[in-house]
């Protein structure tokens, strides 16, 4: 997982990327956006919605948490934890 967020942030300014993966994943990247400690990251797992969008923003080595665990896009009937 470090390894593919570390490709993400060398990709050419102005690329955009999706990326599909589980919750266990998406709350390890957002930890270590974070630089939070790994144990938040289990924490983190149980928040995270299915089908939910969390969105980074990367560039210059840098890589930064815009949202975490958007539903939106999702009609109220179909958001569900697991």
């Amino acid at each position: 997982m470090t390894a593919a967020l570390h490709d993400l942030c060398g990709l050419p300014s102005g690329s955009r990327a999706a990326v599909f993966t589980s919750g266990g994943v998406i709350a390890l990247a957002v930890a270590q956006v974070l630089q939070a400690a790994p144990a938040r990251a289990l924490a983190l797992n149980w928040r995270v919605r299915n089908a939910s969008v969390t969105r980074l923003s990367f560039g210059r080595g840098r890589v930064s948490l815009d949202s975490f665990n958007e539903v939106g896009h999702l009609p109220p009937g179909e958001r569900s934890w697991r």
